[in-house]
């Protein structure tokens, strides 16, 4: 749009010289076509402040596209560090529910079937391996938490 008022602008810059330039050479309507042709001159000058505002108004809004983009990033990455929390929130429970079964003496559905029966040597070791994973996860947590208070 911007382009064809451009272009009929011009237009008129081109009809304003041809009218100054046949008002020289015409005695009768010399004072009409001069007249004429500056008031087309002045209509055709009348396109370069709006084209300024065109250029002030496309930075302006590349600005707001840059800042909508860094946004969205770190919208992006709150979202992900979030994400991140609550998968170690989850793993602490179930490691925390598994522990509890293993020192219960609790077991999965297949130990049930073929009766296998964990010394209490091993089900330390398989405490001491989801307290492992507990501590791990429960820094996994932190970590998360202290790089959200910073986004």
């Amino acid at each position: 749009m911007v382009e064809r008022l451009y272009g009929i602008h011009k237009l008129h810059a081109n009809y304003g010289h041809i009218f100054s330039e046949w008002s020289a050479k015409e005695r009768e309507m010399g004072d009409g076509l001069q007249k004429a042709g500056h008031y087309l001159d002045s209509v055709a000058a009348g396109i370069d402040i709006p084209l300024e505002e065109e250029e002030l108004f496309a930075d302006q809004l590349k600005e707001y596209l840059f800042y909508a983009g860094a946004l969205q990033a770190v919208c992006r990455r709150q979202e992900m560090l979030q994400l991140q929390l609550e998968k170690a929130e989850s793993q602490v429970v179930s490691c925390a529910t598994e522990k509890d079964n293993v020192q219960k003496g609790k077991f999965g559905l297949m130990s049930r079937l073929f009766g296998s029966v964990d010394t209490e040597e091993v089900r330390e070791l398989k405490v001491n391996l989801i307290d492992q994973r507990i501590q791990e996860g429960k820094n996994s947590i932190l970590n998360a938490q202290e790089e959200l208070k910073y986004v």
